[in-house]
């Protein structure tokens, strides 16, 4: 049966081989007003199927006993797809009208054009990928848990990448991690021309055995089982026969004039800077303490010296006296 006898008796049909032809603009199998060129229909509790014209040029929905309508495929003469809606937005647009989901991609809200991409498991989402946490024109990106206050991962439109949060300190930070933990384990973390910066919290790396082999505070505590540095110069130079020892008496001399070592910064030069560079004081201390064993040798040739002079004094005092 393709029409209704109304509508047969009304139209003029045309039959040739396998060919139907109607003079009727459209046709209807299980409806007497079609709504489009071709529309398949039950009357409930069933599907319809049909092209239309105008938009959707093709649908597929549900009527159910209660006569509540499903739309379960719809495509626009725009190429707009809607799955779940008759009024797709976008070129794959999927949604259902009650919350039984596995996948939905929808907009984040009614008045914001960001897609939104939801994750749910009976009925329940749990996760979210989407644009425009704040539900406004940002054009950022986040993952989140269903009913979190704050993103688990957020990006904005500049690249700096938040976890647990959308605010950054400045906009020269490029990662930052609030309310938790940053752990590296078994791994190295290389900082390459950057900053590591911690707000109110700790950088902790553990090693195998759970130990804190290295720990960093937000007072400034550091805390390390061994430091290794880049090789520098190491200032051996001090021992060499070319090297010209401040005199003793010019140390002093110096000393007395400005309150300092020489050839180490005044603590007025390192208040001013605001930092002390660690491996340089190393350095400097080395090379001090290399000057101080060649002083101390020096002392220790005097003092030899003086001794012979004092046994061969005390030689002669005894030769004479006898």
């Amino acid at each position: 049966m393709l029409c209704s006898s109304h509508l047969f008796a009304q139209t003029n049909w045309t039959l040739t081989g396998n060919q139907l032809y109607t003079f009727n603009t459209f046709v209807g199998v299980g409806t007497t007003t079609p709504a489009a060129n071709f529309h398949v229909k039950l009357d409930y509790g069933g599907w319809t199927v049909f092209p239309g014209n105008p938009d959707p040029i093709f649908k597929i929905s549900y009527l159910d006993p209660s006569y509540t309508n499903f739309e379960y495929f719809n495509v626009l003469t725009t190429g707009l797809v809607g799955i779940g809606t008759d009024a797709p937005i976008d070129w794959l647009h999927l949604t259902h009208s009650d919350d039984a989901r596995g996948l939905t991609i929808d907009r984040i809200s009614e008045t914001s054009a960001n897609s939104l991409l939801t994750f749910a498991h009976n009925g329940n989402p749990w996760f979210y990928i989407g644009m425009s946490w704040n539900k406004n024109t940002d054009h950022d990106f986040f993952i989140s848990r269903y009913a979190a206050t704050r993103p688990d991962f957020y990006m904005n439109s500049s690249g700096q990448i938040g976890i647990g949060t959308t605010i950054f300190s400045n906009s020269s930070v490029k990662l930052q991690v609030s309310s938790g933990s940053l752990r590296v384990e078994n791994n190295d973390i290389e900082i390459n021309q950057g900053e590591l910066i911690i707000y109110g919290g700790a950088l902790t790396l553990k090693g195998s055995g759970g130990n804190n082999n290295f720990k960093i505070t937000a007072n400034g505590y550091v805390r390390a089982r061994q430091v290794v540095v880049d090789l520098v110069t190491i200032p051996d130079y001090v021992f060499s026969n070319e090297y010209k020892l401040m005199t003793l008496a010019d140390l002093e001399k110096y000393i007395e004039q400005n309150r300092h070592l020489p050839n180490v910064p005044s603590a007025s030069e390192y208040e001013a800077k605001g930092e002390i560079d660690i491996t340089q004081l190393q350095i400097k201390m080395l090379e001090k303490i290399e000057e101080l064993t060649l002083y101390i040798l020096e002392l220790k040739k005097e003092n030899q010296a003086q001794s012979s002079q004092i046994l061969f004094l005390q030689n002669r005092l005894s030769t004479l006296t006898h």
